[in-house]
């Protein structure tokens, strides 16, 4: 089954001194040492041999090159760094980090605050342990130990700073907001943005995109023949290529099936204590039976007419919310619908829609 989160990114900064080798299975982001020299990689890290690198003077920092289509596919992302913080300076102390025109920076504050900013299409946001905290007490960066600090963007509401694998700043938007297109300038790693140097070491990053291929490989997970996949295949580029030509109407069709799925299931929730565990059981039994080829099956069909009788006897009529009417009277969809041919060549999951078209 398809990963959601691919590595795209793995430095150790361990073996030879100033080579920066990319470790992550695509093996395209392999880093360029600027203003380091031997004595600034060390032998150990957080434990021995682990390799680390500290960024012992202005102007120091880790390049990797980001003009390959594994970086322009940045629809979200998740990082994590090993890092040991040695002294509190005034301003930012970048982490990790792309140019000012690129998609996210990640770093600590004099006051030793965290923070992670990302540039979406529709603009840059932040969420900090300063204002977005999860704790009754603001998370603070310690001072002289190792520490794991991790950050993500999932492409659509969630965004969350992690140390030692607590959330400490979390924060959720209502709309499906991926990242911008990464700028070709580059990552950069232990500099900040005015030329200075992060003032400690870095034992390990990664770096992970959202898989673009995760819903493609999800949905052609169950057994199908070739013709099928190739029909699929060629649905799911269409798709893209509508998406590139009208990108307002792909944020307003992103934003219209996320509040319909928020709506139904905030109504479910609300009106049924139980509602959570109804719809995880769903959840599991839909993928059971998508997995082993049972998708028009007898056993598929009860899934939805018994998810849709639960969620009328709940007072909830899926076909007259207010977000559902929007979304199949938007002109929007109306256009892609134009555009793109129906993958009418998969006989399973046609003859599974109309049987849950006429339940609802």
């Amino acid at each position: 089954m398809a990963d959601f989160w691919e590595l795209i990114c793995h430095h150790t900064y361990s073996g030879v001194p100033g080579v920066v080798v990319d470790r992550s299975p695509v093996g395209a982001s392999h880093g360029r040492a600027w203003n380091l020299n031997d004595s600034n990689f060390q032998d150990d890290g957080a434990s021995i041999g682990s390799g680390c690198v500290n960024f012992g003077q202005n102007d120091s920092f880790i390049e990797v090159k980001t003009d390959n289509s594994v970086w322009h596919s940045l629809s979200g992302i998740k990082g994590e760094a090993v890092i040991c913080l040695d002294e509190a300076k005034p301003g930012w102390k970048i982490i990790a980090t792309s140019p000012n025109d690129g998609s996210f920076h990640f770093g600590v504050s004099g006051d030793l605050s965290l923070h992670f900013w990302f540039h979406t299409l529709a603009g840059w946001g932040v969420i900090s342990t300063k204002s977005n905290s999860t704790g009754p007490s603001q998370y603070q960066m310690p001072l002289g130990r190792w520490i794991t600090l991790s950050f993500l963007h999932d492409g659509l509401g969630r965004r969350e700073i992690h140390a030692d694998g607590e959330i400490v700043a979390s924060a959720n938007h209502s709309e499906l907001r991926p990242l911008a297109q990464m700028a070709i300038g580059g990552l950069r790693i232990g500099r900040a943005e005015w030329g200075g140097h992060f003032p400690g070491r870095i034992d390990d990053l990664k770096i992970w995109r959202v898989n673009p291929l995760f819903v493609e490989e999800q949905f052609l997970s169950r057994p199908v023949d070739s013709a099928t996949a190739d029909c699929w295949k060629r649905f799911f580029k269409e798709i893209e290529a509508a998406f590139q030509r009208h990108p307002q109407c792909a944020e307003e069709l992103a934003h219209l099936l996320r509040s319909v799925l928020d709506e139904l299931t905030g109504l479910a929730i609300a009106n049924d204590p139980e509602a959570k565990l109804h719809l995880a059981r769903s959840a599991r039994e839909y993928d059971r039976l998508w997995r082993t080829g049972q998708v028009n099956s007898p056993k598929m069909v009860k899934v939805f007419s018994e998810l849709i009788d639960w969620m009328r006897n709940a007072g909830i009529n899926v076909a007259t919310t207010p977000t559902f009417l929007r979304l199949i009277n938007s002109e929007c969809l109306s256009l892609f619908l134009s555009e793109i041919k129906p993958p009418d060549c998969d006989l399973q999951v046609a003859g599974l829609l109309k049987s849950i078209q006429e339940k609802l």
